[in-house]
């Protein structure tokens, strides 16, 4: 019965890195997520005007932006798993930036923000960007 078991956890994750394998070689040939997805992406490269993104990580199947702000740090990041795409928003203070100015991080009420969105690799990204843009600001609207 533990064989079993085993066998059934070690086929999973061959046919989970083969697919993964196939995923990224698919995103590869379609120049990666930055290229598949750069409508969606762009409507977050003027989504702080007085603070542009940072590329974080730009791979085939990993793309993360980023801002920097006097408090905040925020991060953006999208990744196709299977026909899904899987995009994730976090935000927490920016800890160095505040404890060099000497406040005291023990003092702040927690901050550390999480979003998770899903959506088929086919969506409208347009739509996609919306419904996200709409969360965040929602988030930031309730703190």
């Amino acid at each position: 019965m533990v064989y079993i078991i085993i066998g059934v956890i070690a086929l999973t994750i061959v046919l989970f890195r083969i697919n993964m394998s196939k995923k990224n070689n698919q995103l590869k040939s379609l120049g990666g997520i930055k290229e598949k997805y750069k409508e969606f992406i762009s409507h977050f490269d003027d989504y702080d005007l007085n603070n542009k993104p940072t590329i974080l990580n730009d791979r085939a199947n990993n793309y993360e932006i980023g801002w920097a702000g006097a408090t905040t740090i925020s991060k953006l990041w999208i990744y196709e798993m299977y026909d899904n795409l899987h995009i994730e928003f976090k935000l927490d203070y920016n800890k160095k930036n505040l404890e060099r100015s000497g406040v005291n991080l023990g003092k702040l009420p927690p901050l550390n923000k999480k979003l998770t969105w899903k959506f088929k690799s086919n969506y409208n990204q347009a739509e996609m960007a919306w419904i996200v843009s709409q969360d965040i600001e929602n988030l930031m609207d309730s703190m």
